[in-house]
């Protein structure tokens, strides 16, 4: 065969290792680790911004449009 790579197929997936489930297991054990800290950790921080800002906001319009 000239020009190509001998011994392999145009196309031929290669076979999965011997621990394909193993790997993919700790692989979505990390993720759903680190993203389930991330989520924690930031979500009360994104709760308490809205509130302030929502507050901060319906305090001011109660404040201008109310009061005679």
């Amino acid at each position: 065969m000239k020009g190509g790579v001998e011994g392999k197929e145009i196309g031929a997936s290669p076979s999965p290792p011997s621990n394909y489930y193993y790997y993919y297991g700790i692989c979505f054990g990390g993720g759903m680790l680190s993203s389930g800290a991330t989520h924690f950790a930031i979500t009360p921080l994104d709760v308490l911004k809205v509130n302030m800002q929502v507050s901060h906001f319906t305090s001011q319009f109660l404040n201008n449009y109310t009061t005679a």
